[in-house]
This record gives structure tokens, sequence and C-alpha cells, in this order.
């Protein structure tokens, strides 16, 4: 596979682009049930119906919230509070406090997805030959980082990304933006104009048009 001009890295957006969200949630579910109820008691299958429950009404934790904005970082730890903290509340279990909860919201979400394997089909192979083509990867995604490491070790895939797993988390935005890539950039040791930004399922399929698997 031919890398294209001038480009060592390649840095993809997950949902919607290598990962099928859809696929992911009833896995993740049970997965963050067994964790929860290993550490909080109940049982993993009421853990596991709060957290269901919780994804059902996802957008109405985050309706107030502006994520894109000049705040949009408070503004997505908040989001995580609100979510996580709901599982306690369905699930009529004491609550930790915020700091705790932030901190169990990051791990349960790289537990959690370390059970999906949620990759599009033939993304698979396609992962697997762009890294053995030479080309670096990594992800620059909205999702929390450890979650995004979750997801490519629960697709087997996880060798395949040398490069930085980035998220908002780890680079102090949500916005996918102009920054986000420099960032990206610097976090891998290289310059921007080395790097290829994978954004859409659209990109990837010109990607691979442009990049044919060899024979």
């Amino acid at each position: 596979m031919m890398s294209p001009p001038g480009i060592t890295h390649l840095f993809f957006r997950l949902h919607g682009v290598l990962t099928d969200p859809a696929r992911m949630y009833p896995a993740y579910s049970l997965r963050c049930g067994e964790y929860l109820a290993a550490r909080f008691g109940l049982t993993a299958d009421r853990w596991a119906a709060a957290h269901r429950q919780t994804l059902a009404d996802w957008d109405s934790y985050y309706a107030d919230l502006d994520l894109e904005g000049d705040d949009g970082m408070d503004h997505f730890w908040e989001g995580l509070f609100r979510t996580t903290r709901a599982l306690f509340r369905i699930a009529g279990a004491p609550e930790p406090d915020y700091a705790a909860m932030i901190d169990l919201g990051r791990a349960l979400a790289g537990f959690g997805a370390q059970g999906c394997d949620t990759l599009y089909p033939g993304v698979n192979a396609v992962v697997i030959e762009l890294a053995a083509s030479g080309l670096t990867l990594g992800v620059a995604s909205h999702a929390l980082s450890a979650l995004a490491e979750g997801l490519l070790i629960g697709a087997g895939v996880r060798e395949c990304f040398a490069g930085p797993i980035l998220g908002p988390d780890s680079v102090g935005t949500f916005r996918l933006d102009a920054c986000f890539q420099h960032r990206a950039a610097q976090m891998a040791g290289v310059d921007r104009s080395q790097c290829a930004f994978i954004a859409h399922r659209d990109d990837l399929a010109r990607l691979i048009e442009r990049l044919p698997l060899r024979e």
C-alpha cells in the first residue's frame, strides 16, 4: 500500500468512521454493569439496566451544555459527571463525590469498550494493511481517550495504532479543529503537514481508493 506524498501519520475519528456506535451499546452496558457491581455492590444486571437507561436518555443530560463553545471542556466534564451520576440514581446506590465520579467515568468508559468489537465490516483488514505499509496510525476523536483505546482493544487492532490516541481529555478541547490537529501533530512529534485526518466515512473510502490494497 502506497502512502500519499509526504504523509506519515493518519489520525482517525472513531465513531462513524472506523466504529459503528450501534454495535457498541449492548456489550458495553453489560461490561459496565460487571465493573460497577464489582466496585459498588448490587448486581451486574441492575447496573447494566441503569446504564442502558442512561444511554437512552443521553441527549437530555447534554441539552443545556455547549461542548463546542469556549468553555467546552468544562461542559464536557459536567456531562461526564451527569451521566455517571445518573447510573447511581437509577440503580439506587450511594454516590461518590464529584472528583471520584469523573475518575469513575473515565475508567468505566475504557473497561466497557474493551468488550466491544464495533468496527464496520472490512475496516479491520484496511487498518492492518495501513499499519503494515509503514504509516503511523492514531486517533483524533470526540470520545474520551480511554474509550477510544478500549474500542481499539475490543476490536483487536490496538497494536496497529502506534500514534497518539487522542480525545478531548488529552488535548484540552472538544472541537476537532485546526488547534486539535496541530496538537495531535505535536504529540506525535511530527509536522502538521505530515498528518492526514480521516474524519468521515467518505474520507476513509477515498483513502482506500488512493491506497489500493496489495494483491
